[in-house]
């Protein structure tokens, strides 16, 4: 508080010693001060002005750099906005990929072993085709021709069987007529006539064979 008063005191003494002064100064001296003063009113006004152009440019540069400012922070929300629908259309289309890509796999699988069954399938199929190749090759090239051997010897026998029974039946008729045209016992001929009969009798009961006409010209 002393140092307060002290420096008070001081600064009123001074005050005072420049009152004096200025009492003391000539005339022109006041008029030179009189127009510093104005003209340094104007170049303060002046500068004012200028200070409060520029304070308003610049608040326009703020403005609009506020203004831009807002504008980029409008524009990052809406961006983050569309990002996070983005990422959230991604998860959901990754979810139904995945979701594809299960059934797809179960599908595949399925139809793996469709293939495999068809392949087993194949292979059984072949081997039996392979099975009746192998038998109807054996029966091509050996029971075909025994078949035929045989069925070559019973067509001789058949051809023989039938060309012996033309031939019995010819000969009987032809020793009956022999018989009764040089006989002249009518008892003997007679009893010739009967076993030849009995002869033909005998022959019907065998089954009567159709003749195959490919035998006939056989028997001629």
């Amino acid at each position: 508080l002393i140092n307060i008063k002290r420096r008070r005191e001081k600064n009123k003494k001074r005050i005072k010693q420049i009152e004096r002064a200025l009492k003391n100064i000539p005339k022109t001296t006041k008029a030179e001060l009189k127009e510093m003063k104005k003209d340094h009113a104007a170049k303060k006004k002046s500068l004012k002005k200028v200070l409060k152009d520029g304070m308003s440019s610049e608040e326009k540069k703020l403005q609009e750099i506020r203004k831009q400012g807002s504008n980029m922070i409008d524009y990052m929300q809406e961006e983050n906005k569309r990002l996070r629908e983005m990422k959230a259309q991604l998860r959901k289309e990754t979810k139904a990929i995945d979701k594809e890509t299960t059934a797809l796999k179960k599908e595949a699988d399925a139809l793996n072993e469709k293939f495999q069954s068809l392949r087993e399938f194949a292979q059984k199929k072949a081997q039996s085709v392979q099975k009746k190749e192998i038998a109807s090759s054996k029966c091509r090239n050996r029971y075909l021709p025994k078949y035929r051997a045989e069925l070559a010897d019973r067509t001789k026998f058949c051809i023989t069987e039938h060309r012996v029974k033309a031939l019995y039946k010819a000969r009987l008729h032809k020793i009956a007529k022999e018989i009764q045209a040089r006989s002249k016992d009518a008892d003997i001929s007679s009893e010739v006539v009967a076993i030849i009969l009995d002869c033909e009798a005998d022959v019907r009961e065998i089954p009567d064979v159709p003749m195959p006409p490919d035998l006939e010209p056989y028997l001629r």
